[in-house]
């Protein structure tokens, strides 16, 4: 998968949004709702890019998200975010999914291309009781520590696919640097 690295060259971490600015942008193939990751695993995706920086958005942000499941298993759930210091959320996993605290949780790959399948998020650190309520609380401790960004990596061949038309489209209405 062909890849971009690119350095955060500032941050956004304000009660309602936890975004980064990157150095490189729409000239080094980047476009919004491509997925962002590390050496330790997901980061989360770009919001928008100009010609020579982006602004990402990532998965602690409340507002962020990704389809996920439990690396030996097969429920998939959606985790969110609450904010630096906070476990993840794994929601709407069924009251008797087989989920255990220690297990692995990584990408679905359901995303409408965004985060492609595997890509690790983190590991289970709380879970409901099986057979309680309408779905399991699963909390995630998240591999990557999310406020000590120095470099990501963009991952190009994701993201929603678009036609040569909407991207220039897309790219015209970003505006430049």
């Amino acid at each position: 998968m062909n890849r971009v690295v690119a350095e955060v060259i500032g941050r956004m971490p304000t009660n309602y949004r936890w975004a980064y600015i990157i150095n490189k942008g729409t000239s080094d193939g980047i476009r919004p709702d491509m997925a962002v990751i590390n050496p330790n695993g997901l980061v989360g995706k770009v919001l928008s890019a100009t010609s020579h920086r982006a602004t990402i958005i990532v998965l602690i942000d409340p507002e962020a998200g990704a389809s996920a499941r439990v690396a030996n298993g097969r429920d998939i759930g959606i985790v969110r975010g609450n904010g630096a210091g906070e476990p993840l959320d794994l929601q709407l996993v069924g009251p008797n999914a087989d989920v255990d605290v220690g297990d692995e949780v990584i990408t679905a790959g359901y995303d409408q291309g965004i985060y492609p399948a595997g890509i690790p998020i983190g590991y289970v650190s709380e879970v409901s009781p099986e057979g309680t309520g309408l779905e399991r609380d699963v909390e995630i401790e998240p591999y990557v520590s999310f406020t000590a960004l120095d470099f990501v990596e963009i991952l190009l061949d994701s993201g929603p696919r678009l036609t040569k038309d909407e991207a220039k489209l897309r790219e015209a209405s970003g505006g430049g640097d």
